[in-house]
């Protein structure tokens, strides 16, 4: 899966920087920082750039955004670390990519500070989802999908974590159509 390459990094990264911070991203936290990045801008990844470069957020260096973005060289990606008072560093990244012709929009926020059990129940809450479309464990990774068409059309969250691996924390992603 093309996806495990950029879980297994993302959780590397964020374990990497987490352990420079004294304080942990919390459920809550980490609940508002997906939202706000990824799933209130469906569709458009050029608001979250927008965002993080208003912010600005520190942009991964050329070799880490080459480990971290999708496997496919051609897929548009941009990625940053970001550190701030209120939470210990999480990767956030943004790419596009295609499915069935249609041009996809994904965001990703992966952290290794948080239960990802109790991050996902508490998003449940806020989105209100249904059994995951996928749930599939393979090489100590769980791999989940849930359709999320109440938000906008063919759109879906993506949790990946490695649990079994002993590697706390996982990463979420909303992707959706790409708005124009």
């Amino acid at each position: 899966m093309k996806t495990a390459r950029i879980t297994i990094f993302g959780l590397l990264l964020s374990s990497l920087l987490s352990a420079q911070a004294a304080f942990a991203t919390d459920t809550d936290e980490l609940v508002k920082i997906f939202i706000g990045h990824c799933v209130l801008n469906a569709g458009r990844i050029d608001k979250t750039e927008a965002a993080a470069t208003a912010l600005e957020y520190e942009e991964l260096s050329e070799e880490m955004a080459l480990a971290f973005a999708p496997q496919d060289p051609n897929v548009e990606f941009k990625g940053w670390i970001v550190r701030d008072e209120l939470s210990s560093p999480y990767a956030l990244g943004i790419s596009r990519s295609e499915r069935d012709g249609e041009e996809i929009s994904n965001c990703v926020v992966s952290s290794t500070n948080v239960d990802t059990e109790a991050t996902l129940s508490a998003l449940h809450v806020l989105i209100q989802f249904d059994e995951p479309r996928f749930d599939r464990e393979e090489a100590g990774q769980r791999y989940r999908i849930w359709g999320t068409d109440h938000i906008t059309a063919n759109s879906f969250i993506t949790l990946i974590d490695a649990n079994k691996l002993g590697i706390p924390g996982g990463t979420f992603s909303f992707s959706a159509p790409t708005e124009q």
